[in-house]
């Protein structure tokens, strides 16, 4: 994509082999990174430790 990019100055003859943002989504499961920071509690330094 980078050598079309130099060549032709635009990478629009490489879309129909691009990934879909729904394809990305799914190849590193958003909904289930989503659902687990959903369930992540801030974490808090005890009051003795902050500066």
């Amino acid at each position: 994509m980078y050598a079309e990019l130099a060549k032709a100055g635009t990478a629009a003859a490489m879309i129909d082999r691009m990934q879909t943002r729904a394809e990305l989504y799914d190849l590193i499961d958003l909904k289930g990174y989503e659902a687990l920071d959903a369930n992540i509690v801030a974490s808090r330094l005890p009051l003795t430790l902050r500066c």
